[in-house]
């Protein structure tokens, strides 16, 4: 009744929040009026600053600098970054706005047709637009920013970018539309609103980034007309352009899709860069591009008078390159040598470990002191979690002075090590499918909502059946139900990225419906093992310790999600799943072993 009552709490202040705006979280800053708009929803905290001292991320330091206020700084959860562009920029401003280094493939291919993926403010439509674009289409699945934003708040600002005849925008989730689209594009610009401070700090370390993956870049690929070019842009410390860096994940991603498709990278990539006006704490800046056709040698001229009208110049291309350590990981026919030798993992990340700004190579030399700062909180909670398992649920179990729990105390051990791995399993397999849930409907509060909401009620239909089973057949059936979930786990392993696939493009109604009825048969099951072992303690004198059976099994559920996410880290979402099956199967062992008669 008391969880009830916060639930109910918490959704009445939401609404009371959406309605009035009562509630106004104090920025990160500590200073007061830094937002001048502000919207709580499902995607959580959108603001409008008032900021105006952006002046154009990526000008050559050979440019003139734009003034302050024409752009506004967007940020959803206070974090991540978009920008809006006033849509009356002209002249010789404009020309200016022209020259940031984003801007390069736009103006390197003619009146093209163009997709932002993840367009956010606008800045980059803005940007496609003045460079002569044909067609846009911006892909965004945030509404709040789209329409709340852009196309109400900041309508006359952003001189109503959206709705410009050759703009086309889209509110949804970047990879459903390319799963469901056959349109091809001359230039794909993916957007990212992140920050070199943010991701020094680690702020999207447990992120996923489906954006980035092996996966995405086949996409993105098949999506690009014969020689259409993608790009993306990183910034940097000039001093550091001789370090593998996190960007070269990008590289390896680009080179790897490259090279399965039969492709050779060093034909089919081009990298343009040079010192920049310092923003964000970095000062040199890089555009990658790559296309499924070989630049030629008309390609690499037209480049380089380009860059060069721009401020910057072309680092790497099929007919010459600076002698720089970018150049050598591209021309390097495999990077099994510079994954060795770099202390970041830079490795290429897929859909099954989609986590893109986890660098920390987790076999690497590392000193505790030097680990990064959320890291080190990972062990120190375990070893706090360690010691909260002994000191308050296994200790006080053995000594308790109560016969009920002092008989046979080798068995409610194998009783307690039994329901902590209800609660690992249980946890590891449904925090794993709900970033499956994640991924196909593109919101993570749906996908909370959904795979807890089909976990616990068919858990509980579960949990009814198993009170009715006959305790005797309660052993040889733990195995039978480990069969048919090792069924299901394989069954989900080899169909659901494909049924996913097709479902990219369904209504989310339908998508929110696959989601809850495709893991019933999992809750299902996972529902049995629990109650089976409360009805051994019961029947065998042993009630007395269920309360500790109910602890160990709350805390390994709760605090389990550590273990899991840093398995995600390492092995990734299917790996994950297989751990977990093996987490149950030591629980039958355990169930198998419990003693027949209760103690005398």
């Amino acid at each position: 009744v008391l969880s009830y009552a916060c639930i109910g709490l918490l959704l009445l202040s939401f609404a009371l929040n959406h309605w009035t705006g009562v509630m106004r979280l104090p920025h990160p800053s500590g200073r007061k009026n830094v937002n001048e708009w502000e919207h709580w929803s499902e995607f959580g905290l959108t603001t409008v600053a008032r900021s105006t001292h952006f002046t154009g991320v990526g000008l050559s330091k050979k440019s003139k600098p734009l003034r302050a206020g024409l752009f506004k700084p967007i940020r959803h959860d206070y974090n991540s970054l978009t920008l809006a562009v006033r849509g009356d920029l002209q002249g010789e401003e404009l020309e200016i706005f022209k020259n940031q280094l984003m801007n390069f493939p736009l103006r390197f291919k003619e009146n093209p047709r163009v997709l932002v993926l993840g367009s956010g403010g606008g800045k980059e439509v803005f940007a496609a637009l003045a460079c002569g674009a044909s067609q846009v289409t911006a892909v965004e699945f945030n509404r709040v920013i789209v329409r709340d934003v852009v196309q109400d708040y900041l309508r006359d600002f952003s001189g109503d970018i959206y709705r410009r005849p050759r703009v086309r925008v889209l509110v949804e989730e970047a990879r459903a539309y390319l799963e469901r689209s056959p349109e091809r594009f001359d230039v794909i610009l993916p957007v990212t609103g992140t920050t070199p401070r943010l991701l020094a700090a680690g702020c999207y370390v447990f992120s996923t980034e489906y954006l980035q993956t092996k996966e995405a870049y086949r996409r993105y690929l098949q999506h690009l007309t014969a020689r259409g070019v993608f790009s993306f842009k990183t910034s940097l410390k000039q001093a550091q352009l001789n370090q593998i860096k996190p960007y070269y994940r990008l590289l390896a991603t680009i080179k790897e899709v490259l090279r399965e498709s039969g492709r050779d990278p060093r034909q089919h990539m081009l990298v343009v860069g040079g010192p920049i006006r310092e923003m964000f704490g970095a000062d040199y800046s890089l555009a990658v591009l790559f296309s499924p056709s070989p630049f030629s040698e008309q390609d690499v001229r037209r480049a380089r008078r380009l860059a060069r009208r721009m401020g910057f110049e072309v680092l790497f291309s099929p007919y010459g390159h600076r002698d720089m350590l970018l150049s050598r990981f591209i021309l390097s026919p495999g990077s099994g040598r510079f994954f060795r030798s770099s202390k970041l993992d830079i490795r290429p990340v897929s859909d099954e470990r989609p986590y893109y700004y986890h660098y920390l190579k987790l076999d690497a030399d590392w000193k505790f002191s030097e680990l990064p700062d959320y890291f080190r909180l990972i062990v120190i909670i375990s070893l706090i979690f360690l010691c909260y398992v002994l000191l308050l649920i296994i200790l006080p179990l053995l000594l308790s002075p109560q016969r009920a729990l002092a008989r046979g105390w080798g068995g409610n051990l194998l009783a307690l090590a039994y329901f902590a791995c209800l609660g690992l399993g249980f946890i590891g397999l449904e925090l794993t499918l709900m970033q499956k849930a994640d991924f196909l409907l593109g919101i993570p509060s749906r996908g909370f909502l959904l795979t807890v909401l089909s976990f616990t009620l068919f858990m509980g239909l579960g949990a009814l059946l198993a009170g009715r089973i006959e305790l005797k057949k309660v052993k040889g059936l733990m195995w039978l139900l480990l069969v048919l979930l090792t069924g299901v786990l394989a069954l989900y392993r080899l169909f659901l990225p494909d049924l996913f696939s097709v479902a990219a493009s369904w209504s989310g109604p339908e998508k929110m419906a696959l989601v809850f009825a495709g893991f019933a048969p999992l809750g299902f099951l996972l529902g049995m093992p629990f109650v089976w072992g409360v009805r051994w303690l019961q029947e065998h004198g042993r009630a007395g310790v269920i309360a500790w059976m109910w602890a160990i099994n709350s805390t390994t559920s709760t605090m389990g999600a550590v273990a899991i996410t840093m398995l995600w880290l390492r092995w990734g979402h299917a790996d994950t799943i297989w751990a977990c099956l093996g987490v149950y199967l030591l629980a039958a062992v355990l169930l198998s072993l419990f003693p027949a008669k209760a103690p005398s």
